[in-house]
């Protein structure tokens, strides 16, 4: 029982990193601090280290503040899944969170690497594990047949 609770506890942990990650990427994506640790890891490999017109500056804002907010509410719907279903070993809630970093994993990797965007694809790859992680180490308390695992 106490690895499955450091198992959840850890899941939750990373659903409230991608929401606070999805705040900071919608919210200061144009800071120099953001611009150092990120920006510069994708304009070098889209824009060659150009200076980007303001125009693209602005797209590039709007579309990190569209990101940072899809990754807010990808990381709210998993915090709800895991605090309620997950944790009441809802076999669905265990298959719906698998399903869905692998579908994401495949296609944001993929095209991440089709643009040479290596950076994203590492990141991905971290997001990935770290999700990937906990599901591993409980699956087997979602293929018990008891009353807990039922629906």
């Amino acid at each position: 029982m106490n690895r499955f609770n450091f198992w959840y506890k850890w899941l939750l942990t990373v659903c409230s990193i991608m929401i606070a990650l999805g705040m900071l990427i919608a919210f200061s994506n144009q800071t120099s601090l953001f611009n150092y640790f990120f920006n510069e890891h994708i304009n070098s490999v889209l824009w060659n280290k150009e200076e980007l017109s303001v125009n693209l500056l602005r797209f590039q804002s709007w579309i990190y503040s569209v990101l940072g907010a899809t990754l807010i509410g990808w990381g709210v719907f998993l915090f709800f899944i895991t605090f309620y279903a997950f944790k009441g070993r809802q076999k669905w809630s265990w298959n719906c969170i698998l399903l869905g970093i692998c579908f994401w994993y495949a296609v944001d990797t993929t095209i991440s690497i089709s643009f040479e965007v290596y950076f994203n694809a590492i990141f991905n790859t971290i997001l990935f594990l770290a999700i990937g992680t906990p599901l591993l180490f409980t699956s087997k308390y979602f293929n018990q047949r008891n009353k807990w695992t039922q629906n």
